[in-house]
């Protein structure tokens, strides 16, 4: 599965201010996320990043919800 991101992945090197998060450290993980046009941010962070749910169209799961998307999609 990890070489499968690699070859998929997109690097965002300019990154836009954001401060959509209530931990201001979540927030450079958001602006990336929004600068690679990502589908999905997985996330372990129940009480900030999870409780966002998505920014800008992109959802925010769990590395579990991650995966059956990534496997059975939805």
């Amino acid at each position: 599965m990890l070489e499968t991101l690699e070859k998929e992945a997109t690097w965002a090197k300019e990154l836009l201010p954001v401060d959509l998060s209530p931990d201001p450290d979540d927030n450079y993980i958001l602006a990336t996320g929004i600068a690679g046009k990502a589908d999905l941010i997985v996330s372990g962070d129940r009480r900030h990043m999870l409780g966002l749910e998505e920014v800008h169209g992109i959802r925010i799961v769990t590395a579990r919800r991650a995966l059956d998307l990534l496997t059975h999609g939805q």
